[in-house]
């Protein structure tokens, strides 16, 4: 029999994969902590850690896989919102992270997160509505996704401002959205 699945658990998860992701492995290699490489890497080091813990060992994988239905972590998935209906992506919103029971499962919708580099007020916007589109996604998939997650990379006082701002700007009421800040390795939950 298979135990309910709890977003939660998979939240916390994700937080202790942030908290392992390491400076030294998404900057550049002269140590400046102020110029990171990209969000691409950030993501791709956060979908390892991730993984790992996701599927630490072969035994508890075993484990895992009695007790719980499959639970998957996909990067740049094709898993949008918007018009699929058009030939190219114009009005498509693609997540940098989902974790979910996979592309054909529309029960297991837990945490879809976006990720930006020293985020401006206009891409925080941008994106809070895009995570909001999922979490208000019951047309598309069936369920909304328990968490949305946006992790801005870059200083912590410049996205608490433009952050304000944005929020300011957009209808906060749609689902548990979470706003945290890496700064230089810190992980802070802001909102």
């Amino acid at each position: 029999m298979c135990k309910v699945i709890d977003a939660g658990y998979y939240y916390t998860m994700l937080l202790d994969s942030l908290s392992a992701v390491k400076m030294k492995l998404v900057s550049y290699a002269d140590g400046d902590k102020d110029k990171y490489v990209n969000e691409r890497a950030f993501a791709y080091e956060l979908y390892r850690q991730f993984a790992n813990r996701l599927y630490d060992d072969v035994e508890s994988e075993i484990k895992w896989k009695e007790n719980r239905p499959s639970i998957v972590i996909n990067a740049e998935l094709y898993k949008c919102v918007g018009d699929n209906n058009k030939e190219d992506n114009k009005g498509r919103k693609f997540p940098d992270i989902v974790i979910h029971g996979g592309q054909h499962n529309t029960h297991l919708q837990l945490i879809v997160c976006e990720i930006k580099l020293k985020a401006s007020e206009n891409e925080i916007e941008e994106d809070l509505n895009k995570l909001f589109d999922y979490m208000d996604s019951v047309k598309m998939f069936g369920h909304p996704y328990a968490y949305a997650v946006f992790i801005n990379i870059g200083p912590r006082n410049t996205f608490e401002t433009n952050l304000k701002c944005a929020l300011r700007k957009i209808d906060k009421s749609k689902g548990r959205l979470v706003c945290i800040s890496y700064d230089c390795g810190i992980v802070s939950i802001v909102n």
